[in-house]
């Protein structure tokens, strides 16, 4: 039930979109690195391994198809609970007070109730149609 389904057969654009996010994901790594006074090798080696994905998708884009297929496997719980989680948060930040506010204001959207008394739950309509209307419907 997730929102994004995984590609089992991604194009060599999707696989270079792919690696320029992993290399961006590795850069910001080496970065904060870097920001945060950790050790210059460190953040040398990320910007190493960014530097190697984006080279080899932009020469062999179907080498990347193994740790595609890795990413979205090791990450598909994490999209599975954010599509829950973003789901319960529209149904009750939305929709729940919005039905809350029309139950307190008394309207009712639908004239439906039942009642044992009644015949018939039929209501006869009232507008009258000229023939004209039927071939033009919308």
């Amino acid at each position: 039930m997730t929102l994004i389904e995984i590609n089992w057969n991604p194009h060599r654009r999707e696989l270079r979109m792919f690696a320029v996010a992993l290399a961006c994901l590795f850069m910001l790594g080496g970065a904060f690195c870097l920001q945060r006074g950790g050790s210059g090798r460190l953040s040398s080696t990320l910007f190493g391994v960014a530097l190697v994905v984006l080279s080899v998708a932009w020469l062999t884009p179907h080498s990347m198809r193994p740790v595609y297929f890795l990413w979205m496997l090791l990450f598909y719980p994490l999209r599975w609970l954010v599509s829950c989680l973003l789901i319960a948060v529209v149904y009750y930040l939305v929709i729940t007070p919005v039905g809350l506010i029309i139950r307190l204001s008394g309207r009712k959207l639908i004239e439906k109730h039942f009642d044992s008394e009644t015949s018939t739950y039929w209501k006869p309509k009232t507008e009258t149609r000229s023939p004209e209307d039927y071939f033009r419907q919308f």
